[in-house]
């Protein structure tokens, strides 16, 4: 018995120590497309923010006044990076014909991944 809780508590605190926080899963997953770049312009060579998807901020404002509470904003981005769907997208076929649907998550992320993530997020960027 003692072997037992002793190879749990093992395994426990590895998987502790190797999870990611939500800001990590952020920079490694998202940032690539959801933070700004800045740069030039090609039609006057101003210096502009250039964006992959949309900014992250106006995502996270966007999600929070649709959904109302913490619970439910958890849940979309939990199961929309799983499974985007233009009919699920808050910014509607502009953003997708702008940007292309965001690619699927599923396997790269774990639930418990995902929950911190959106945590992060809904933490990071309050209103």
């Amino acid at each position: 018995m003692k072997t037992s809780n002793l190879l749990f508590c093992t395994l426990f605190a590895a998987s502790t120590m190797f999870a990611q926080s939500g800001e990590e899963l952020f920079n490694n997953y998202c940032s690539s497309c959801h933070a700004t770049a800045v740069g030039t312009n090609e039609s006057g060579g101003e210096v502009t923010n250039i964006y992959e998807a949309p900014y992250v901020k106006d995502v996270v404002t966007k999600l929070k006044n649709e959904t109302k509470s913490k619970e439910t904003f958890i849940a979309f981005i939990k199961d929309y990076i799983e499974k985007p769907d233009k009919r699920k997208s808050l910014y509607g076929k502009k953003a997708i014909k702008n940007f292309g649907l965001m690619p699927s998550l599923k396997g790269v992320m774990s639930d418990s991944d995902a929950v911190g993530l959106a945590d992060y997020l809904y933490h990071k960027y309050d209103k």
